[in-house]
């Protein structure tokens, strides 16, 4: 299931020293604090605080009831159910709050569930997935966070270590795309499909993440942009001052093949200031392919600026792929030059 050669490596502190300044977000996360309902009165009495008692109704019933609902000081264990938010609220977890998924043999789960839903902000969430106590070896869809078909959703300082599938998943809920979405200062590590992944998405600002030892099961990458059909809208996605480490296949992983179809399409994609130290690829891209629909036109913008790729095995792996009408630029020169270079050699 995983790599001999790929190895886990400790994280340093100095790759969270690019992250936001969190101060005004402090300053809300006090101010809910003041009238949210506590969790933990939900609880039976002589509960139990290691993690090891699945407390899923009892949670999930204070956040039904409660418009903004702070978490228990201590880790709490929930089942396959997950936690699901409702439009309209707050939750907020304490320095030791955390959601631990018990081990299953499902190939999907979401243990925090923020799917169709409106107006939902999230403040330092602490997720721990069952990567290393899956009961079966099926499936790569096990998300830490969900986040589909919602809107105006902030996620404050997120941290999501060890799930089946994604950290963060991004993308569409029946017909409905997501749609403002703001993740600040995550920290992934050691999931096993991928970091973050948006797979459809309109305004999706990824501020200053930290995606790391990603490994396991494809596409094994940091963060992946990565629509699945025809359908799905991918506008207005900035990823900013983000840190990629030791991820196995990718830092950063744009895929936009399965964009191609009846409609043409139009994407925008903004990466600033990318931090890749020691993943396989720093960034890779992959175009279309145009089997089916060789009349399709894909037009918009991808811009990389401000790269500094360090031990990366390679900077840039491109796809042999079509990149039709897509313009893609970068301040920096030699990745200018790269795209140039993969523009005159790719598949017509």
């Amino acid at each position: 299931m995983f790599s001999q050669d790929y190895k886990v490596l400790p994280l340093n502190s100095t790759l969270l020293d690019k992250r936001v300044n969190i101060n005004k977000y402090y300053k809300d996360y006090k101010k809910y604090l003041k009238t949210a309902y506590y969790a933990e009165k939900r609880l039976p009495e002589n509960f139990i605080k290691n993690g090891t008692v699945d407390y899923t109704k009892n949670i999930q019933d204070a956040i039904n009831e409660n418009e903004i609902v702070v978490l228990p000081n201590f880790p709490v264990l929930v089942n396959i159910k997950g936690l699901k938010l409702r439009n309209n609220s707050v939750l907020l977890f304490q320095a030791k709050s955390k959601i631990i998924i018990e081990p299953n043999n499902l190939t999907n789960y979401e243990i925090l569930n923020v799917n169709g839903v409106k107006n939902v902000k999230v403040y330092f969430p602490n997720i721990i997935g069952d990567k290393y106590k899956h009961l079966s070896s099926t499936g790569e869809w096990g998300f830490g966070i969900s986040i589909r078909g919602a809107k105006d959703v902030l996620i404050i300082e997120p941290k999501v270590y060890e799930t089946w599938g994604d950290g963060i998943y991004i993308g569409k809920l029946g017909n409905e795309c997501s749609e403002r979405i703001n993740v600040v200062n995550a920290l992934i590590n050691d999931v096993r499909r991928n970091g973050i992944s948006i797979t459809c998405g309109t305004d999706i600002n990824i501020l200053s993440p930290v995606l790391s030892n990603t490994n396991g099961n494809n596409p094994k990458s940091g963060l992946d942009i990565e629509p699945n059909t025809n359908d799905d809208i991918i506008e207005n996605i900035n990823i900013l001052n983000p840190v990629t480490f030791n991820n196995e296949w990718s830092g950063i992983l744009v895929v936009l093949q399965g964009l191609e179809g009846e409609i043409n399409k139009k994407v925008n994609i903004n990466i600033e200031n990318h931090t890749d130290i020691k993943s396989k690829n720093a960034f890779s891209l992959q175009g279309l392919v145009q089997n089916k629909h060789k009349n399709f036109i894909l037009e918009g913008n991808i811009r990389i600026n401000e790269t500094s790729y360090l031990k990366s095995k390679n900077e840039f792996y491109f796809y042999t792929s079509n990149l039709s009408s897509v313009k893609m630029e970068s301040s920096n020169k030699t990745i200018s030059d790269k795209i140039d270079s993969y523009k005159k050699n790719i598949k017509k």
